[in-house]
């Protein structure tokens, strides 16, 4: 799987540009990087959902934090469009880095924990999507050290 950022594409252009699949967020609170994990899974991956047709994709970012996490109040902040492909497919996402400053109760939802973590899991085995997810956590840590 390869990933390719399209640097020159800001978020209001986006939907002119590309057609966003999905939205991933790259979450920090209190300085720790925020993992889930799905039900009936064992690894962890960055939070993101598919976006809906007539969502906007800051929309979906907002949805993934108050219907996944149960966030309250966050900080949303465009990060970059990215492309991951394989051989026959050319998926199209949206980064976003979220700084949360309050959570309510967790959802029910598809995920059965949140972890906050100091750092991201070593081994690869302990993510659900090792090469892509590990590469948008370090895109979003190039964002914040800029």
């Amino acid at each position: 799987m390869e990933i390719n950022y399209i640097s020159d594409c800001s978020e209001d252009q986006v939907n002119n540009v590309i057609r966003v699949d999905h939205v991933t967020v790259a979450a920090f609170r209190n300085g720790k990087i925020v993992f889930v994990k799905r039900r009936n899974s064992a690894t962890l991956e960055l939070p993101e959902l598919k976006k809906n047709n007539d969502e906007k994709p800051r929309d979906t970012a907002r949805r993934i934090l108050s219907d996944m996490l149960g966030v309250k109040t966050a900080k949303i902040e465009y990060i970059t469009a990215y492309s991951q492909s394989d051989d026959t497919d050319i998926i199209y996402g949206l980064l976003y880095c979220a700084y949360i400053d309050e959570m309510g109760p967790f959802p029910h939802s598809e995920l059965s924990s949140v972890y906050y973590l100091d750092t991201p899991p070593e081994d690869k085995d302990k993510w659900s999507f090792p090469d892509i997810h590990m590469a948008l956590l370090d895109k979003a840590n190039e964002f914040q050290n800029r």
